[in-house]
């Protein structure tokens, strides 16, 4: 239990020296305990972060150790909320949004206050174009934890954009940002919030960085997510608007 926490407190950073050092003491816990669902779950987690940022040269086999730990969590525990969210994740990096999102539900059954599988709806209600639904789980999470990682960040603040709520995204990621400033995608909304609001200025600043850290940054696969086509072209507008080619 101690070095699960410790590794959720390294997993916090959002770092990939974080990440590492919270894999490396998730995996002691499982030699410790090769029963422990929670360790599996959070070494799962951790892996999805790995696949999501980048930091993986292979891709696919990120996503396979994800569902791996994710599975066997739920195999010894079929009743673990951060195993359950974990595979809503999987669930929709696959594009199987109805499945992600009847897996988020059913966590939260189990936990009604599970923070993580609170951002991960909101993240499928998102992508799914349910914006106000999105928003109002996003906010409900936000309740239980203020301080979203940069992931979750990035959701809400697409829930936020596709509101049309740019003040609140912009509030959302200035605080962020700061707390996590490698986080390439949080600079992609910022952007493109203040586009929308004609913050040229902002804008040219936020594109700077996001430039710096994903120089190979796309904007025609931007928000290729979303089931709705309109979702993804308002994003890219955003995107234009502060002037990212």
């Amino acid at each position: 239990y101690d070095l699960v926490l410790r590794g959720r407190e390294r997993f916090r950073l959002a770092t990939r020296a974080g990440n590492r050092q919270a894999r490396a003491l998730f995996e002691q816990a499982i030699e410790l305990d090769p029963r422990y669902a929670d360790a599996y779950a959070a070494l799962g987690k951790a892996f999805a972060e790995v696949a999501t940022v980048g930091w993986a040269e292979d891709l696919n086999a990120a996503v396979d150790r994800v569902v791996e730990y994710a599975k066997k969590a739920l195999a010894l525990d079929p009743d673990n909320p951060q195993a359950m969210s974990v595979m809503a994740w999987v669930h929709t990096v696959r594009g199987q949004y109805d499945l992600a999102l009847a897996v988020s539900d059913r966590a939260l059954v189990v936990n009604p206050s599970h923070a993580e599988s609170m951002f991960e709806r909101a993240a499928v209600l998102t992508w799914l174009g349910r914006i106000g639904e999105a928003v109002a789980s996003s906010e409900t999470a936000l309740r239980f934890d203020p301080n979203p990682r940069p992931g979750e960040t990035f959701n809400i603040a697409m829930a936020y954009y596709q509101a049309r709520r740019h003040a609140n995204a912009i509030d959302l990621l200035e605080r962020n940002v700061l707390r996590f400033p490698n986080y390439s995608f949080l600079y992609a909304v910022l952007a493109a919030s203040y586009g929308q609001m004609d913050r040229m200025p902002e804008a040219a600043q936020a594109l700077a960085q996001l430039r710096r850290l994903n120089p190979f940054y796309d904007v025609a696969s931007s928000g290729s997510r979303f089931q709705n086509r309109e979702h993804q072209a308002y994003f890219i507008e955003g995107l234009t608007k502060a002037g990212l080619k």
